[in-house]
């Protein structure tokens, strides 16, 4: 690469001098040339930032011979979060003998229905392919106890968890 023609980027994550990513841009023809590890880069430093809350970041910009820009503050907002399940439309069948089955009901098609221990471990999920998803598990507990669950749907963030009581078996 010709060094007079590259552009630098740097990303900070806050006010001070402190460099999250730079990205080094190759200009083709007085155009950007952006490669494949650059884009893929741009994803990871997007994903970090973006998904889960909103903020802010600074980017600045140095050429070739030139001193680094003023750092330029973007804001961002965060994805918004899938609302929770309502308990009323979860049913909990402790089976003796057999496995047992978490059911969600008022779902979108392709919302993913978690299942969480009530230590909070991840158990098992399931993509809903209607307004109902069905979660079997080897064995909740012989005894009364309880569960949580999530849902998320496509292009938002976890809801937050839902606890579910279930009797014994």
């Amino acid at each position: 690469m010709n060094a007079e023609k590259l552009i630098v980027v740097s990303v900070y994550q806050s006010s001070l001098r402190l460099s999250l990513h730079t990205f080094l841009f190759e200009l083709r023809d007085n155009r950007r040339y952006v490669t494949w590890h650059e884009r893929l880069l741009f994803l990871l430093v997007s994903y970090l930032f973006v998904i889960k809350n909103a903020g802010f970041i600074y980017v600045s910009n140095t050429q070739s011979g030139m001193l680094e820009s003023p750092r330029v503050k973007v804001t961002f907002k965060a994805e918004p979060k899938t609302p929770k399940p309502s308990a009323s439309n979860i049913t909990i069948k402790n089976n003796k003998g057999k496995s047992d089955t978490v059911i969600v009901k008022e779902l979108k098609k392709s919302d993913v229905v978690k299942l969480y221990s009530s230590s909070g471990k991840y158990q098992s999920s399931k993509t809903s392919t209607s307004s109902t998803a069905t979660i079997t598990v080897k064995q909740l507990g012989k005894g009364s106890g309880s569960v949580y669950v999530t849902v998320t749907r496509p292009g938002m963030n976890e809801s937050d968890k839902v606890k579910k009581t279930y009797k014994a078996e």
